[in-house]
């Protein structure tokens, strides 16, 4: 069975109806998903929910909550949560952290975040859940001053060449709605040529809903895997059960 490996289900977006969304993901085989927290804000939040449905999740802050003031009181305050946490089989990845070249602090207040992020990666011995938008360079960079540390670009919309570089740094490619739009051309290219083992399967929900759909929801999930199967000429059920095992690999769920 298939997992949402980046759904936001904590979101107020999925208040009204998140019990029901999970019988519907259930019913077509979509048995959980993980929820990567965004800020300290909601990491309790996070945790609540996912032993309460039987999910999975990350802690880290996102580059659009980074705050310089605050950095060393967010940074403490994650190595105590993940301290607090370390024997929870909930808890599965750090993250969400990265960069963002256009929204958050400045890019030496992202880098040292990110930093601190990969350190404690290492030092937990757990796979990041990394962010990048218009900063793919400075990312590569600062994973390779952490040789040994696993985790997955999300979200991913790059070209081959860039998805080969994280892969050789360690690091699967998330793949999510974006797949769907036949304009994005680099991103449909690296998926049809990238090893299969590199791939999983996202949806980001409730954002990057493809077009058409109002709000996305791990539902989504599915059209993702079609079309994944579709431009690689392959299976869609052995697709599944390669995914499936690409989740079980990184994150041991």
């Amino acid at each position: 069975m298939l997992i949402d490996t980046h759904a936001h289900l904590d979101f107020s977006e999925f208040d009204n109806d998140r019990e029901q969304l999970l019988v519907q993901m259930a019913d077509v085989g979509i048995k959980g998903a993980i929820l990567p927290a965004v800020s300290l804000d909601n990491w309790s939040r996070v945790q609540q929910l996912s032993h309460r449905y039987g999910l999975f999740y990350g802690l880290g802050v996102h580059p659009w909550w980074m705050d310089a003031e605050n950095l060393p009181i967010h940074i403490q305050a994650l190595q105590q949560a993940l301290n607090e946490a370390s024997t929870d089989p909930r808890l599965v990845a750090i993250g969400e952290t990265g960069l963002d070249g256009l929204k958050g602090p400045e890019l030496a207040v992202q880098l040292e975040y990110l930093t601190q992020h990969l350190a404690l990666a290492r030092e937990f011995d757990l796979p990041l859940i990394l962010h990048c938008v218009k900063a793919t360079e400075p990312l590569l960079q600062t994973i390779k001053q952490f040789p040994g540390v696993r985790g997955v670009i999300h979200g991913f919309g790059g070209s081959l060449e860039s998805a080969r570089q994280f892969a050789d740094k360690g690091f699967k490619i998330g793949i999510g709605g974006l797949v769907l739009n036949p304009n994005a051309k680099k991103l449909r290219h690296c998926v049809t040529n990238l090893p299969l083992e590199l791939l999983l399967p996202e949806t980001d929900s409730p954002a990057m809903a493809p077009k058409g759909v109002t709000r996305n929801t791990p539902l989504t999930l599915l059209q993702v895997v079609e079309e994944i199967a579709r431009l690689r000429e392959c299976c869609v059920v052995s697709l599944k059960e390669q995914l499936a095992g690409n989740v079980t690999q990184l994150f041991e769920v």
